[in-house]
């Protein structure tokens, strides 16, 4: 089963994973508003990725998407879409947890082309994996970039084994010269989690007003 990604970016949150500003809105003002000055991704809460998301730019654009996608949201409860911004031109990358057929979790790091296998829980193990992809000194903005590439893929390991996940995505994860966001992300696993928000977080997120730090 598909966790509801108000659960999703709670639980990057509590592993400290940053993520990107993110808005659930009922109403056409509310994303118009919150996507002024870029690209954004509306998205039906609980509704089928392929039938209900849709990439929109400008107001015009965002009404259209909004008509289309309202009608899918209300099948669901809470009736809300989640609207992302897209991310600005920059390295990004892509990470993905399964389990394989021999039942070991791995991680796959995904840049470009390139792909590093690996289930790291230390940083040495996630520096290592990183170095696997080709370029990777050009493409992360150097050994700072690898160091928060690396301080993801510890984090995320620990999180897919923790809450016995089937199968995790964060994409795309935008690498800047100094902080790096998760943008978006799916988790998928057999039985029910319950995952406990904390409210006053809950509250910064949905406003969308989060600006990550330099701190790693």
């Amino acid at each position: 089963m598909r966790l509801p990604s108000a659960d999703v970016f709670e639980l990057l949150h509590r592993y400290g994973v940053r993520t990107a500003p993110r808005l659930y809105a009922s109403t056409l003002e509310d994303v118009v508003a919150f996507a002024r000055g870029g690209p954004v991704l509306l998205r039906a809460e609980g509704a089928d990725t392929a039938s209900g998301e849709l990439e929109a730019d400008g107001e015009e654009e965002i009404r259209r998407a909004y008509e289309r996608l309202w009608p899918v949201a209300v099948q669901h409860e809470p009736a809300l879409l989640l609207v992302l911004r897209r991310p600005p031109a920059g390295p990004v990358v892509a990470i993905d947890a399964a389990i394989d057929e021999h039942g070991a979790l791995v991680l796959t790091l995904l840049a470009g082309q390139a792909a590093s296998h690996g289930y790291p829980s230390t940083r040495r193990e996630a520096d290592e994996m990183v170095e696997r992809v080709p370029g990777w000194l050009s493409l992360l903005h150097g050994e700072r970039g690898r160091s928060m590439l690396s301080h993801v893929l510890v984090k995320a390991a620990r999180l897919f084994g923790d809450m016995e996940l089937e199968r995790m995505r964060l994409a795309p994860v935008v690498i800047y010269e100094n902080t790096y966001e998760v943008v978006d992300a799916q988790m998928e696993a057999s039985r029910a989690i319950e995952v406990r928000h904390e409210l006053t977080r809950r509250a910064h997120d949905v406003k969308g007003y989060y600006k990550p730090s330099g701190r790693q």
